[in-house]
Formats: structure tokens, C-alpha cells, sequence
């Protein structure tokens, strides 16, 4: 049986349709696929952060047992979360637990010089007392001491002017 060509299998009507059906499929795959390479995005956007961004820089506040409860801690608390959000440093505290005695406080600042904090606010009598002891050992570290009310409501501005501009 000889071989029939598709024309004279299918009759010539039908083989010109199937051709243009076939060239239009292939016409709708490039043009498809050309859309596709022209919107396709040339690399991802950046990732949002999910935290916020701090400098390496720490602030920490030392209190007696009472921890930021109570004035002038409190009141010395509420003045540096401004001026810690406003330069973005990490802020900190630390309540003495135990007695409020100076030898307690002290072993207290050696902790927080161990933390790496930069700067150490201490609240307090005992708190104040500790730091004059503890001055000569960690001289790296800068110390604001709070009294009073009145220091209390000035300590961010005191520490804000020792926050390096980063």
C-alpha cells in the first residue's frame, strides 16, 4: 500500500487549517513567553528588617531593690528610654537582689561591666556609693550618678551628651 501524504489523507482544506492552528499555537507560546522574561522582576527587593536596628552601644541603670518601680528610679528610667530610642543604643537595668549594701552594689557594677555596658546610671544611695569604689576598675566605662528627683529627671540629658554620635 503506497504511503499517502497528509494533504491527501486529510484533503487540502483541512491541512491548511491545521497548519495555521499549529502556527498560532506557536506564535501564542513566544509571545507568552516573551511577556513572561519581560515582567519577570530582575532580582528580589531587600528584606524588610523584622527588628529594630541598635548601635553597638550600651546604656544600663543599676537600682536598688526596688528596681524601676519607685522614684527617682522611675523617674530617672522614663528620661533615658528617649534620648536610648532617639540615638538607638540598647537601655538597661539591673535591680540589686539582696541587701542593699555597697559591697552588693558592687559585685553588681562588676556584672554589668561584664555585660559590656558603656555607660552605668546608678540609683541609689548603696548604687552611688558603689560607684565611687568601683571608678578606678573600670575606667572604660562612664558613670552618671542619680541622687535625687532632680537628678533623676536630668539623667538622660547627662547620659545623652556621652553617647558617641555613631
Amino acid at each position: 500500500m503506497p504511503r499517502l501524504s497528509l494533504t491527501e489523507r486529510l484533503g487540502p482544506g483541512r491541512t491548511r487549517r491545521l497548519v495555521w492552528w499549529a502556527s498560532g499555537a506557536a506564535a501564542a507560546l513566544l509571545i507568552a513567553g516573551a511577556v513572561t522574561w519581560l515582567v519577570w522582576p530582575d532580582e528580589p527587593p531587600p528584606p524588610t528588617p523584622r527588628a529594630e536596628q541598635f548601635e553597638d552601644f550600651d546604656v544600663c541603670m543599676l537600682t536598688g531593690p526596688g528596681g524601676i518601680s519607685r522614684d527617682p528610679a522611675a523617674a530617672a528610667w522614663a528620661s533615658l528610654q528617649p534620648v536610648a530610642a532617639q540615638a538607638k543604643v540598647r537601655l538597661s537595668y539591673l535591680a540589686v537582689a539582696g541587701e542593699d549594701s555597697v559591697p552588693r552594689a558592687t559585685s553588681f557594677i562588676a556584672v554589668q561591666a561584664r555585660q559590656g555596658c558603656d555607660i552605668i546610671v546608678a540609683v541609689g544611695e548603696s548604687e552611688v556609693a558603689a560607684v565611687t569604689t568601683s571608678m578606678t576598675a573600670y575606667p572604660h566605662i562612664q558613670f552618671v550618678v542619680v541622687n535625687s528627683d532632680i537628678d533623676a529627671e536630668t539623667a538622660g540629658s547627662r547620659v545623652q551628651v556621652l553617647i558617641p554620635r555613631m
